[in-house]
């Protein structure tokens, strides 16, 4: 678990072993790692704009395709956090319209299967997922 409360060479020196650890680990147990520090308590998006989007009734006014809407209390942007789509080491940017066109399953954009990570963490992620 990472300490950001005390600005001091051992902090430093314990943030630093985290990343080492996460690095060394399989794309799954780097996974599980984040998750259990902090569960996701929101899907991505909100569901019925989800739905509309399976239903191709996701045209604008200016009819230009849009996203769904983002479910905002997902959020931990304040906190340094972002979110990771868990199954983006099988299917890429599933938080793009055209990947979710690809993969429509709102299975992929769950809660269950997001984790807060910053954005070092996301990077290894990906790291990981590239490996």
């Amino acid at each position: 678990m990472l300490d950001y409360s005390q600005d001091n060479e051992n902090t430093h020196i314990s943030n630093i072993n985290h990343y080492l650890q996460l690095m060394k680990m399989s794309y799954k147990g780097a996974v599980n790692e984040l998750q259990g520090r902090e569960e996701c308590q929101y899907d991505y998006f909100n569901r019925q704009s989800f739905k509309n989007l399976a239903r191709k009734n996701f045209k604008s006014i200016n009819k230009k395709d849009r996203m769904p809407n983002y479910n905002k209390n997902r959020s931990k942007y304040s906190e340094g956090l972002i979110l990771h789509h868990v199954w983006e080491n099988k299917f890429k940017n599933l938080s793009y319209l055209t990947s979710i066109r690809n993969h429509p399953d709102f299975m992929y954009q769950q809660k269950e299967n997001l984790v807060y990570c910053n954005l070092l963490e996301h990077l290894i992620l990906h790291g990981l997922i590239a490996k």
